[in-house]
């Protein structure tokens, strides 16, 4: 879902030879945050992308031979006007499951994110609008 997007703001997790450190760029500009591992970029471009006065924000992961890395399994909580309920969607499929209040959806999401077997998965959190309210990446 997120590479589909050409708008908004994207933040880059990229790996760099020279020093073997990687770091969290937006968009084509310069480097905002360097890291020392992979997955403290990942956690500081999420929070980045959270922080975002942006509707559409995108975590962008790229290998150490700098290909897009994906994320096998996407799982997003959005909100319904037409039956007022929370949905659990899993990639740009249909509903998984409804509940009638966000925390709850997000809890059973967020299991489900967790015990998938797949290397990487994100849960996108959406506001009762669409806009996205927080992006859980679990490797």
């Amino acid at each position: 879902m997120f590479a589909d997007h050409k708008e908004g703001r994207f933040f880059h997790v990229v790996h760099s030879k020279h020093d073997n450190k990687w770091y969290v760029k937006e968009g084509c500009e310069g480097t905002i945050i360097s890291s020392l591992s992979e997955d403290e970029a990942i956690k500081k471009a999420s929070e980045l992308a959270k922080a975002a006065n942006d509707e559409h924000k995108h975590v962008i992961i790229h290998k150490v031979d700098g290909a897009f890395e994906t994320y096998a399994k996407f799982f997003h909580v959005l909100h319904s006007k037409q039956d007022n309920k929370w949905h659990i969607k899993e990639g740009n499929g249909g509903t998984i499951a409804s509940y009638p209040s966000k925390e709850e959806a997000i809890k059973k999401a967020t299991e489900l994110a967790e015990s998938e077997k797949s290397q990487r998965k994100q849960l996108i959190i959406h506001k009762t609008n669409g806009a996205f309210e927080a992006i859980k990446t679990f490797n």
